[in-house]
């Protein structure tokens, strides 16, 4: 059985800042020091948080916060190692409590994707009905079903070419993350016989028991190399994890679009058979249609509403607390420019993602508000059309803008990581599909507000 996404999400958000901020406190040192046990406790508690399926969303929210607040005061009190430690540690919180918003935001962009396509239907229908009552049986339906069947195509392309990305960065992940765990045990293992050949040098004289030391302390040193392996192959899994997302969005949108392009082409299929029905039938369907579309795009509860309202909230949750996940690892100024870079790029990946999602679903919106206004005929609230087209061109601009912003911060902070062989050409690789994703916002002119 696959793991709940809430419990992913959750053991996600927990890796990677808490892993390299492990770095920095035992650089800091072992003490009584009431600072130093307060970061290693918050350490303690991400790390079980980045156990798979461990925590419900509810609880990890209340553990990330409940982290914060136990580092609160290390900005004012600690060492540079340990207010490196709690600002990476603090990221990290940050970055996981900023998942359910994210989530929450991703879930209505699915179901906002579904009610654009229930509203293309009924466009579509009502575009057949008023064609059936003004030709009849003179209704042509060939062409439709065409377009239908090449846009079908096109979108069962591009579902295929996500699937394939998706599959292969998948691989990436779980690759890493096996090698990560392979590490870890490895180096539990060894500090287990370290732990034994310490004990056995308390028991012995002094001159037995120095080799003995000598011998833990090796072994100490070749676990902390493994566990430092470790985390920063958990680090590249994690870099990797917005890309798989962004992929498996590009999939549900693809897939509620052929279900989209499928109701449409039964729709014409049923009028096929129906062109003997009478005008006042096919006018009543085209008043249905029209109702359908105000209720399904308009405020309130349609598509117009939902985007500038809960949909808006959650991003704008999400976007705030990523953004304090920013400020957080830009404050470790005692840590790795590496360990910083990967922390800023990682929350700037996931807020680059969640905007450009928003402005590509915008953009969607405008598209089909603008072919509704357009439509020969046009719809009883045409002009109210173009208006809210308008609106929706000037949010996909504003969303597409700060989604490049976003993404090329994301950039910039990859070029910052030091790395050598396949880690560097992982991290180039996901460079190059960064520059993608913001080239295809420029490519389709959202930040200029000109829509389709």
């Amino acid at each position: 059985m696959s793991e709940p996404s809430s419990n992913r999400s959750a053991s996600v958000a927990a890796r990677g800042s808490a892993a390299l901020a492990f770095t920095l406190l035992l650089a800091a040192g072992c003490s009584e020091d009431p600072t130093q046990r307060a970061l290693e406790d918050a350490e303690r508690r991400m790390s079980a948080m980045a156990v798979p399926g461990v925590l419900a969303t509810e609880t990890a929210e209340s553990e990330f916060s409940q982290v914060k607040q136990s580092i609160g005061g290390v900005s004012g009190d600690g060492s540079q190692a340990q207010q490196a430690a709690a600002s990476l540690i603090s990221s990290a919180a940050d970055r996981g409590l900023a998942r359910p918003a994210a989530e929450e935001a991703s879930r209505i962009e699915r179901e906002l994707t579904i009610q654009l396509a229930d509203a293309e239907a009924a466009l579509a229908a009502w575009i057949n009905a008023m064609a059936s009552a003004d030709a009849a049986e003179g209704f042509d339906p060939t062409p439709v079903l065409a377009d239908i069947a090449r846009r079908r195509a096109d979108r069962e392309q591009e579902a295929a070419e996500a699937r394939a990305t998706k599959a292969d960065l998948d691989g990436q992940i779980a690759s890493l993350r096996s090698e990560a765990q392979a590490d870890f045990d490895r180096a539990s293992e060894l500090r287990a016989q370290a732990a034994e050949l310490r004990f056995t040098a308390s028991t012995a004289s002094a001159r037995e028991g120095l080799p003995l030391v000598e011998q833990a302390r090796t072994i100490g040193r070749e676990a902390d190399a493994l566990e430092l392996t470790a985390r920063e192959l958990t680090t590249q899994a994690d870099l990797l994890e917005p890309q798989s997302n962004e992929a498996q969005v590009t999939l549900d949108k693809l897939a509620a679009q052929l279900a989209a392009l499928d109701a449409t082409r039964a729709s014409v299929e049923t009028r096929m058979r129906r062109l003997d029905a009478e005008a006042a039938e096919a006018r009543a369907d085209a008043a249905e249609a029209a109702a359908a579309f105000d209720r399904l795009i308009g405020d309130g509860d349609g598509v117009m509403g939902r985007r500038s309202g809960e949909l808006a909230d959650a991003i704008d949750d999400a976007s705030s607390k990523l953004s304090a996940a920013v400020r957080a690892a830009r404050g470790a100024s005692g840590a790795d420019r590496s360990s910083i870079a990967g922390d800023v790029s990682t929350s700037s990946q996931v807020l680059g993602q969640l905007l450009a999602s928003n402005a590509l679903g915008w953009q969607d919106t405008a598209a089909l508000l603008r072919r509704a206004a357009e439509t020969m005929g046009g719809l009883p609230n045409a002009s109210m059309y173009r208006s809210l087209a308008d609106a929706a061109d000037e949010a996909a601009a504003s969303a597409a803008t700060a989604a490049s912003q976003a993404y090329g911060d994301a950039i910039q902070q990859l070029g910052n990581i030091r790395a050598r062989d396949a880690a560097a050409e992982r991290i180039e690789a996901l460079i190059e599909r960064l520059e993608a994703a913001r080239a295809k916002l420029s490519d389709e002119q959202l930040q200029d507000g000109e829509g389709s």
